[in-house]
């Protein structure tokens, strides 16, 4: 198997001389074009994880690479195969766009050779053709992440780091700019920071969560929503008033009667199994099922359970892949 774009390997930080840990024990392997969204509240630790992930800092323990690079042993290598935005993206505003891509274009060593094709590329994937020539500092604020973008995949990447990249932006602009990450995430692998849960939702294949410097969820988005606790199924039964006969359904802990025909039911088990179990059920015994549907938990309910205080534990999705990521925080090995 080829070598995972992003390996993370036990990464622990602490600021001080003690153990506040500001990371503990990251975990991390990536495989492949995606976008992966990087979750956590203020101060769990994810720009502490991102400007490590890009080499502006250096880990107290553990080791990253990029490519089978190691940004530690071979760290011009390694940073070769990095394109990075931070929240505030780093414009010179007197420069035409064409002019700053192409001095950031000689900052990343691009051969000049090379030079006119890359710039094609980038003006062409993030749509900045028209603005060209066009001093930086009279566009507008999606135009300059638009061009914030531009910089940071000028030398083709193999992984790119987007801190909140949508901060700031007004509707349509926001709108222009995950269309753009999205076409970017066919190419490459993206690591995409985040307030914003619906805008996860909206671009990103897989979450990875960070709480009080620990990995405390990583999986898809449907698991995520998910993993918070219960899950919900709503019935409507014609011929059925009781909810005892849905209480001793196998995967079912608890029966709410909504109303007279409709019924909300608590369920730890398979979600499939449990709604497989209420149809044979109906059919069997004359219900009359006119309605089944879930109500699954929302992302804010996940991110506020994942990042209480009293969640303590990691979750991890048992049928993940090896391009998810995981975390063991009693396991971490100090060098």
């Amino acid at each position: 198997m080829n070598a995972p774009i992003l390996q993370v390997q036990s990464v622990s930080h602490t600021y001080t001389s003690g153990n506040d840990w500001a990371l503990n024990n990251i975990n991390m392997s990536l495989h492949g074009n995606s976008i992966v969204g990087l979750l956590g509240p203020n101060g769990a630790g994810k720009s502490t994880l991102m400007n490590i992930i890009c080499g502006t800092l250096y880990q107290t323990d553990g080791s990253v690479s990029i490519d089978g690079m190691s940004l530690g042993k071979q760290p011009l290598q390694a940073r070769c195969r990095i394109g990075f935005l931070p929240q505030q993206a780093p414009l010179h505003f007197e420069l035409t766009v064409d002019e700053y891509l192409a001095h950031c274009a000689l900052l990343r060593r691009v051969p000049s050779r090379l030079l006119p094709a890359a710039l094609l590329r980038v003006k062409k994937e993030c749509g900045l053709e028209e603005v060209a020539r066009k001093l930086i500092g009279t566009l507008s604020g999606g135009y300059r992440q638009r061009v914030g973008i531009a910089q940071a995949i000028i030398h083709d990447p193999l992984l790119l780091v987007l801190d909140e990249p949508t901060n700031g932006l007004d509707p349509n602009q926001i709108s222009e700019i995950r269309q753009v990450i999205r076409k970017l995430g066919d190419k490459k692998l993206i690591l995409f920071s985040s307030h914003i849960l619906g805008e996860v939702q909206s671009i990103c294949s897989r979450i990875a969560m960070i709480s009080a410097g620990k990995l405390v969820f990583s999986g898809t988005t449907d698991e995520f929503r998910q993993a918070s606790g219960s899950k919900h199924i709503r019935v409507r039964l014609g011929a059925l008033r009781d909810p005892a006969s849905l209480e001793n359904l196998a995967g079912v802990s608890k029966v709410k009667k909504v109303c007279e025909s409709e019924f909300l039911l608590h369920s730890e088990g398979h979600l499939q199994s449990v709604i497989d179990t209420i149809i044979a059920n109906s059919i069997a015994n004359g219900w009359e099922l006119q309605e089944i549907r879930t109500e699954g938990k929302t992302l804010e309910d996940t991110f506020a359970t994942l990042s209480h205080p009293l969640s303590d534990g990691i979750v991890v999705v048992s049928d993940a892949p090896k391009s998810t990521l995981t975390g063991d925080p009693d396991n971490r090995e100090q060098s």
